[in-house]
């Protein structure tokens, strides 16, 4: 049983602060009791030194217990202290005489005072499953075979070397014979004869006779190894005599319920023997692999036994065998339905396992094979989850996540596999190129140098292999040893092997900017197109093209032009008709900003046969300014390459922007029922020939007749260029990767993202229905400005297209401010005039309802604030954002939700006069500019807020911040700026006398802050976000009159006013927002929100829940968070809607 990796210190935290209690508190023998089992547990983790000390405690309250006397002796024997061994000895022999450890500490002493930390040694070698040295070690101790009391140690570790149990055997017969008045020997040959099958006859037949002539602890030893025996024996009928033997001796219940068993086992098994001949036919052919005829077999079987769990389970191991790891699955399922016994059920639970194992790595494989790595990902991961730690399914998933470029994850696996198994070649190979991947160039060197010596040798020679530890060699400076390494391994490698190390031979030159050696190198391989596979030639084009680009490009950098245009030609001659090389020429003359010259080749070649060169000609339209020449180029490109897939992607993309779902389906689907075809491209013009001594690429311009010395030395200075005059070979057609656009190892990946943006699209129209349950409660005096609000929403929503939703929520609301003490009524309506009365609850009960549409350039929102309140109205908004503008307009009304009597109004209690219930009427503007790792953003809000018999009031409010990345790694993100927020009101209103609002309204408030968002996500379905602001704030309140708008009543109440105030203090706030996808139809959401702002203390929550129609996309990159909250839960909304 594996101990957690917490048990040491946990054990040794209780038992530390339970020490006072066992010296002074606690019962002795419990105490000594907790200390053993602290001794032994330090013991069995190789802590002697603690076990030692845990023995001295207990002898300190029970110095004759024998079990801490037989541990501190063996221990000081063991350490060859035989004076201190002794001592404990002796006091071990005057408690217990017959203690059994007696004999085993003698012995220790009797082999003298040197022996006990060999014999430790050779114990430790053997604790650590080293048994060849642990005998060797006994061997180097005794110096002869074992004194009797070493020997049952002594012979344990023979049988578990190689060839152990035979030598052993051999040895214990001869000891027997030689030594007959020792028992010992004689006792630990019948043992060990029964460790084998063969023997185990024997071995009991010798047990059984010491058992009966020895006396004593022999004869006990010798019938605890018989009885052993038997229980290895288990339910195999050949145990009947030898249990009836030993049961006529001794009384044992659990072997005599053991013997009746195989008995009636016994009698029954001529019955079934009979019944199960067909069976076993049955399994014989399929033991032989005639699968066919072993499943008609056993489907006849169950024909008559349809409960027959045996014939299931063949049929499931015809399945298995036959690779359909599904069906073998459901069999063995269906087998354990009728199971009669615990060890046929795990049996076939343990088989099911296997059959869903397998089931998941031949999805894996198959993905594989068809390109599907990311669901070949995730069917290697079911396996593991299955059975955690394979080493086939780890690799695999590995390897997947290297061919993904998930280098990090690829790393760990890698990692864990060497450790597992130093001698996994593959293991190491993809460790190190991950690692490569990952430009780690030292852990790469440095990895080879931990690998055992046989997984170099069989690796020296892999090209993969090579290559890695070449590439590493190079980052870290020394190019010339990995040239070195390619170059050695080429020498001894098969003719397809050279070529692939050549080609990386040719990126490293490549690396090394070594122009005029990689040219002829590529030259060299160019000259045997017919030794090249379709992959090697592609690769050698790729490496040519891309090398040529770049010695173009620093012609242009360097102001030569004219280099430039005759590397390109050269270009052309290797490889005419090739899109490729007009994509190089076009690159360089959008280099030179000559946008109307790139345009004229790709008019000439049509939008490119992949999605990178229509991208490369919209891109040259637009930085012409030409957007609607863009949108022609794509046009252009998908007429002259009707079947282009990478067109029809674009195409549906921009379609997508415009918001016409349905074409970009279309685009999507015919990319689907199509293969692309390959477009030509206008060879680019040539001119007369110039030795370029600094660009060897520009060999290839063609010379003018007559100029052969000129041409010589343009071919020495650009080697490259010598491809106009010298191609290697008939110029060939295109390869098959160029003409389609799409890789052929990448068409079925490619058909799965079309498949999965077409479900995207669906997802994105898909209509959903949702609810919510939500709460808030804000601090205050009950009955005033204390505030509960508890709510739900029903809401439903339809797509009216791609970039246009119109949702529609109807909302239940209750808020309650709570009761009015009696200096609270004084303060409330008309109380400061007729008097007020304790006790009467301020709450309301409304249903809202709001109707919205929002589209990518505007939103509007319009609806009630809840009916059933006191005041109610209508509220809406309407949202104005130009996509790609920084600038965005609102115009809006809303419920100010500050208070009962702002939210809903209310009616006076001596007058039954109405009042409160504001609104907010206003302009707002907000701005935002943002880029990957920072953002800068500000609004400003110009409102007119009027109520029900309420002075009117303005504010204006604004603020401004910015926040920057300071980590962003994978799934998190955090943020952290600042926030600087102000606001302005003409009058107090925040009271709740008669004409009062019992709104915050300070004629000044200052709030700056430093904020915190930190955004992320736990796999692909959990979705969170953590914001936070820390900072000042500081506000006043001017004074205000009892009744502003009531002259009579301020007069009957004395003209009072309530007095300004100036409030200052930390201002902070905190939210977090979950989101889950339960399904992809259903998400699950909520958040937990707390903030002091505005002199009060605030507290919200919320759930939420929400079913889409259509399958959702689930990506981790986009945490599932929920935002609509409705009326009066997060004071920071701007539309009571909560779009």
């Amino acid at each position: 049983m594996k101990n957690h990796i917490w048990s040491p210190i946990l054990l040794a935290g209780v038992l530390g602060m339970s020490m006072p209690t066992i010296a002074y508190t606690a019962d002795q023998g419990a105490a000594i009791d907790l200390l053993l089992h602290r001794a032994d547990y330090w013991k069995s983790n190789g802590r002697m030194d603690l076990a030692v000390q845990n023995w001295q405690l207990v002898l300190q309250s029970n110095p004759n217990q024998p079990e801490a006397l037989a541990g501190l002796a063996r221990e000081a024997a063991t350490q060859g202290h035989t004076q201190e061994a002794d001592t404990y000895l002796q006091r071990l022999k005057q408690v217990t005489p017959a203690n059994p450890a007696i004999a085993d500490i003698e012995g220790l002493l009797a082999l003298g005072p040197n022996s006990g930390p060999r014999l430790a040694k050779a114990a430790q070698l053997a604790a650590d499953k080293r048994y060849p040295e642990a005998l060797a070690a006994y061997n180097d101790v005794f110096n002869g075979p074992p004194p009797p009391k070493w020997a049952q140690t002594y012979f344990q570790v023979m049988v578990q070397t190689p060839g152990g149990q035979n030598r052993a055997v051999k040895e214990l017969t001869t000891l027997a014979q030689d030594h007959p008045d020792e028992p010992a020997y004689r006792l630990m040959l019948g043992k060990v004869l029964t460790y084998d099958t063969a023997t185990r006859g024997r071995g009991i037949d010798l047990l059984a006779d010491m058992s009966r002539k020895s006396t004593g602890t022999t004869a006990s030893a010798a019938r605890d190894d018989w009885h052993q025996a038997l229980v290895w024996m288990g339910d195999d009928p050949a145990a009947i005599p030898y249990l009836r033997s030993y049961l006529a001796k001794y009384r044992d219940r659990s072997l005599s319920d053991r013997l009746h068993k195989l008995e009636s086992q016994n009698a029954a098994r001529k019955v079934q023997q009979a019944r199960g001949q067909a069976l076993g036919n049955a399994y014989r052919t399929m033991n032989q692999g005639q699968l066919d005829l072993a499943r008609t077999r056993f489907a006849k079987i169950l024909e008559k036994e349809p409960n027959n769990v045996k014939a299931l389970e063949g049929l499931g191991d015809v399945a298995f065998k036959d690779k359909q790891y599904d069906d073998a699955a459901r069999y063995y399922a269906q087998a354990r339905t009728f199971s009669k016994s615990r060890e046929e059920t795990r049996r076939l639970d343990t088989a099911t396992q296997k059959a869903y194992f397998w089931s998941w790595m031949q999805s894996g494989n198959q993905n594989v094979e068809a390109g599907q790595l990311p669901t070949a990902a995730n069917a290697y991961r079911q396996a593991l989850s299955i059975s955690p730690g394979d080493t086939l399914a780890t690799q695999a998933l590995a390897n997947v996540y290297l061919k993904m470029g998930q280098t990090r994850q690829a790393t760990d696996l890698y990692a864990a596999l060497t450790r597992k198994n130093p001698n996994n070649a593959d293991a190491w190979l993809g460790y190190l190129q991950t690692l490569n991947q990952e430009n780690r160039p030292r852990e790469v060197i440095a990895l080879t140098h931990k690998m055992p010596a046989s997984v170099s040798v069989k690796l020296e020679r892999n090209p993969d292999y090579v290559t890695a530890l070449a590439n590493a060699e190079a980052s870290h400076g020394d190019t010339r040893k990995a040239l070195s390494l390619i170059q050695r391994a080429m020498a001894s490698a098969k003719p397809a092997q050279r070529t692939d190390l050549a080609i990386q031979e040719g990126w490293l030159l490549y690396k090394t900017k070594d122009d005029a050696a990689l040219y002829a190198l590529i030259m060299d391989l160019l000259s045997q197109p017919d030794a090249l596979s379709p992959s090697q030639a592609n690769e050698v084009r790729s490496l040519y093209l891309t090398a040529a680009q770049r010695e173009a490009q620093t012609a242009l950098k360097n102001g030569d032009p004219s280099a430039a245009d005759a590397i390109v030609a050269g270009l052309g001659t290797q490889y005419p008709d090739d899109p490729g090389v007009a994509r190089v020429q076009a690159n360089l003359l959008v280099q030179q900003r000559k946008f109307d010259e790139a345009e004229s080749i790709y008019r000439q070649i049509g939008p490119g046969d992949t999605p990178g060169d229509v991208q490369s000609a919209v891109g040259a339209a637009l930085a012409n300014g030409d957007e609607k020449q863009a949108k022609r180029w794509l046009q252009a490109g998908r007429t002259s390459h009707p079947d282009n897939v990478p067109l029809k992607e674009m195409q549906a993309k921009l379609d997508l922007q415009n918001g016409d779902d349905r074409s970009a389906k279309a685009a999507l689907r015919s990319a689907l029922a199509s293969l692309p075809r390959a477009a030509r491209y206008a060879r680019p013009s040539t001119g007369s020939s110039v030795a370029y001594a600094q660009y060897p690429f520009a060999a290839g311009m063609p010379s003018a007749p007559g100029s052969s010395e000129q041409e010589d030395a343009g071919t020495a200075a650009y080697p490259f260029s010598a491809g106009a005059r010298h191609s290697a070979g008939t110029p060939t057609e295109t390869a098959t990767p160029e003409q389609t656009g799409i890789a052929t190892a990448d068409v079925s990946r490619t058909r799965a993202r079309l498949q999965e943006q077409l479900d995207g699209i669906d997802a994105h129209m898909s209509s959903e229905v949702g609810g919510n349950i939500y709460g808030r409660s804000r601090s205050g005096t009950s009955g005033l400005d204390q505030f509960a609000l508890a709510g739900s929403q029903v809401e439903g929503s339809v797509a009216l297209g791609y970039n246009t939703r119109m949702t529609a929520r109807l909302t239940p609301i209750r808020i309650d401010a709570g009761s009015l003490s009696a200096d609270s009524a004084k303060l409330y309506g008309t109380g400061p005039v007729y008097g007020g009365k304790a006790g009467g609850a301020s709450a309301e009960s409304g249903v809202g309802l709001t109707v919205g549409v929002n589209s990518a350039n505007y939103g509007v929102m319009l609806g009630t604030s809840p009916q059933g309140f006191t005041v109610s109205s209508l509220i809406g908004q309407l949202n104005l954002h130009p996509q790609g503008s920084p600038v965005g307009l609102s115009l809006f009304r809303e419920s100010v939700t500050d208070s009962v009597l702002s939210f809903a109004g209310a009616k006076d209690p001596q007058t039954g006069q109405t009042w409160g219930g504001v609104f907010r009427n206003g302009l707002g503007l907000n701005f935002g500019v943002a880029d990957q790792d920072s953002s800068v953003f500000g609004s400003l809000k110009l409102a007119y807020l009027k109520g029900t018999n309420v002075k009117s009031n303005t504010q204006v409010e604004g603020n401004f911040g910015a926040d920057w990345s300071v980590f962003d790694r994978e799934s998190n993100r955090i943020k952290i700026g600042f926030d600087a927020l102000s606001m302005f009101y003409a009058h107090d209103s925040s009271h709740f006398t008669y004409g009062q609002g019992g709104y915050f309204s300070p004629s000044y408030y200052f709030r700056p802050a430093v904020t915190m968002k930190w955004t992320g996500s736990a796999g692909d379905r959990l979705g969170y976000n953590v914001e936070g602001f820390m900072g000042w704030q500081t506000f006043h309140r001017d004074s205000s009159a009892y009744f502003p708008e009531d002259s009579a009543l301020q007069t009957a109440a004395g003209n009072p006013y309530f007095p300004a105030s100036t409030v200052s203090g930390v201002g902070y706030g905190l939210k977090l927002n979950l989101g889950y996808a339960v399904t992809r139809n259903l998400t699950m959401g909520g958040f937990l929100a707390t903030d002091n702002s505005q002199d009060y203390s605030n507290v919200s929550a919320g759930l939420q829940i929400k079913y889409w129609f259509s399958p959702q996309i689930i990506h981790s990159e986009k945490p599932l968070l929920q935002r609509n909250w409705l009326m009066g839960v997060d004071s920071g909304d701007t539309s009571p809607g909560g779009e």
